[in-house]
């Protein structure tokens, strides 16, 4: 059994036929109308998983919790920051060449600023969105492995991947993969 889901798995990477990589066991089962008894597939439609899981859900509620103030203050200061660039751009053909030019230097300053603080934002922001999909990734890892044990499932594949399947070779366990999420 392992050697033909190897030889499977095999035959999926390189394009060989599904003749010689199960040894003619799918064409056979195909043509009496019967599921492949070579290997059980099993899909997982992940960005509906990704979509719908709580842990990300916790994570992006958390995400707005921790970042939310700070968004806040960030919008504020660019809003002033753009009303003072304005004023300039409205004051600058009456001022004296040294005011706009201190006025500049000014603006200049403090767009270098926002710029480091929109810079660090992201950072932390991305950070934190890190951890939040690592202990995610590793919590759908442990539920898409304990479901292919149950299901005695060879081969696990995202449904994106799946261009063709007879409804009868592969079952589809993206909502026994949330259930367990919970």
């Amino acid at each position: 059994m392992k050697r033909e889901v190897l030889t499977v798995l095999a035959g999926l990477m390189f394009g060989v036929s599904g003749a010689w990589a199960t040894g003619g066991a799918a064409d056979k089962a195909a043509e009496a109308g019967k599921p492949c008894s070579c290997c059980k597939i099993v899909v997982v439609d992940v960005e509906k998983v990704y979509q719908e899981a709580p842990q990300i859900k916790r994570g992006n509620e958390d995400m707005k919790k921790k970042f939310g103030a700070r968004d806040e203050q960030l919008k504020a200061r660019v809003s002033k920051f753009q009303k003072s660039v304005d004023e300039f751009k409205k004051n600058a053909p009456t001022m004296s060449e040294a005011d706009k030019a201190k006025r500049e230097k000014e603006i200049m300053k403090e767009q270098d600023e926002l710029s480091k603080v929109v810079v660090e934002l992201q950072k932390d922001r991305g950070e934190f969105q890190t951890q939040v999909l690592k202990g995610f990734q590793n919590d759908l890892n442990r539920a898409v492995t304990s479901i292919a044990e149950e299901q005695k499932a060879d081969i696990v594949l995202n449904s994106a991947v799946v261009l063709n399947s007879n409804d009868n070779n592969v079952k589809n366990v993206t909502k026994d993969v949330l259930g367990k999420l919970k």
